[in-house]
């Protein structure tokens, strides 16, 4: 499993080699998982298994260990939880609550359903006093909505 785990060290490195870094992630999980419990520090973690830090192997590791796709799971329970999540993010006072009319109206005014949980995330990343720009990094070739 270690040859393993350095080959794809190796493939990590290459362009356009995204099938080759799935298939040796997929082969070292059990191995992984063992040096999970051993609790390394997340550095030494991060260097040991680089292409665990990537938005594909996220989503790959996540559906490993739960047997459910990532996204639609978090899109699902951002929907359910939406509505309870901007009462108690419009209920806070001072700059959050100064911050806030711009993000509902957008979410009052739109019905795309996409548009609804930019603005669900952006009022919870308000509410926690946090910069969007620093939390939200846009993937997927989407464009900003801002």
């Amino acid at each position: 499993m270690e040859k393993e785990r350095l080959e794809l060290l190796t493939g990590v490195k290459k362009r356009n080699n995204d099938r080759v870094v799935a298939d040796k992630m997929a082969r070292t999980f059990a191995y992984r998982r063992q040096e999970v419990v051993n609790e390394p520090g997340i550095d030494e973690f991060k260097d040991r298994w680089p292409a665990l830090f990537q938005q594909k192997e996220i989503i790959a590791e996540f559906r490993r260990l739960v047997a459910l796709p990532l996204e639609q799971t978090f899109t699902t329970q951002l929907d359910s939880h939406s509505s309870q999540l901007i009462k108690v993010v419009q209920s806070k006072g001072g700059a959050t609550r100064a911050k806030m009319p711009g993000i509902m109206k957008t979410y009052d005014k739109v019905e795309d359903i996409d548009i609804h949980r930019e603005c669900v995330l952006k009022g919870l990343i308000t509410f926690l006093e946090e910069d969007a720009q620093d939390l939200i990094k846009e993937c997927c070739g989407r464009t900003q909505r801002r």
